[in-house]
């Protein structure tokens, strides 16, 4: 299993979350997905990894064209999305043209009241029917653009609550998942994510305790214009969490085919502290 959020055994209604898929040497599993996004932070050693564990893969609207720009021609073949999906206003032409002759799936979507990612997601969705909840979702590309976005990006954490087991956003340095009310616990991979991480009360204020975390949150009220917990660190092997209201959890992510290869390494060995993912 690519590290899907399952129930504890023996701790009811406790979530856990590990990211695997970054490690997994294995073919594609067919309840994992991929979105690419139509911007940066985004490399071909990530997309490669990410491309070899996802079943079913798409590219939101302009995302076809960073897939297609950054792979040597000889390759494209080798990287053909199941879908592009969107408004199409940012893929190029030759772009579609191509990956439409390969057998990609081609899905216009005019409405202007939902964005590219909104549309990506409910085509999964459509594609895996009721197996959608047992399904993971990893959105590559959604941080370093334009802001507005990037709250558009949020905004569809919210949206698919209940829909996906779980929705992953990330690019090569951050990665990011809406915990719901409730209990979880966080396995972040050593070497890889974190230390750095924080809490963000998006959807409104969320009583919050913590434990294994530098600064641990006790029963203590996140808001924007009150606390919210930025820049804090993962201290040991798992992060638990209990929030009354959904948060966005962040962690920093070195996903270098260097931190990855050790982080492989690292996954053998007993568990300890989560080393930092930034050099000296």
């Amino acid at each position: 299993a690519v590290g899907r959020v399952r129930y504890a055994a023996g701790e009811v209604g406790i979530m856990l979350h590990r990211n695997g898929f970054l490690l997994s040497a294995g073919g594609a599993e067919r309840l994992c997905a991929l979105v690419l996004l139509n911007c940066g932070g985004v490399d071909v050693p990530l997309v490669r990894r990410l491309w070899g564990v996802c079943g079913y893969r798409v590219c939101a609207d302009g995302g076809a064209n960073r897939l297609h720009d950054m792979l040597p021609e000889d390759q494209r073949p080798q990287f053909i999305p199941d879908a592009v999906v969107g408004d199409l206003d940012s893929v190029r032409e030759e772009v579609l043209e191509l990956y439409s002759s390969l057998g990609a799936r081609v899905v216009r979507d005019s409405d202007q009241d939902y964005n590219d990612l909104n549309k990506s997601l409910r085509t999964i969705a459509d594609h895996l029917h009721a197996e959608s909840r047992d399904a993971d979702v990893v959105v590559l590309g959604a941080f370093g653009g334009r802001l507005d976005q990037e709250m558009a990006t949020f905004q569809e954490l919210f949206a698919f609550r209940g829909v996906f087991r779980r929705v992953v956003v990330m690019d090569a340095t951050n990665v990011a998942e809406l915990l719901d009310a409730g209990r979880h616990r966080i396995r972040p991979l050593r070497g890889v994510e974190g230390p750095v991480c924080g809490l963000i009360p998006l959807g409104g204020a969320s009583r919050a305790s913590t434990r294994g975390l530098k600064w641990d949150l006790r029963a203590q009220e996140l808001a924007f214009g009150g606390l919210v917990s930025t820049s804090n660190e993962a201290e040991g092997e798992e992060v638990h969490v209990e929030v009354s209201a959904p948060v966005l959890f962040t962690m920093t992510l070195d996903a270098s085919p260097e931190a990855l290869a050790r982080a492989q390494a690292l996954a053998s060995e007993p568990p300890g502290g989560i080393p930092s993912t930034r050099g000296a």
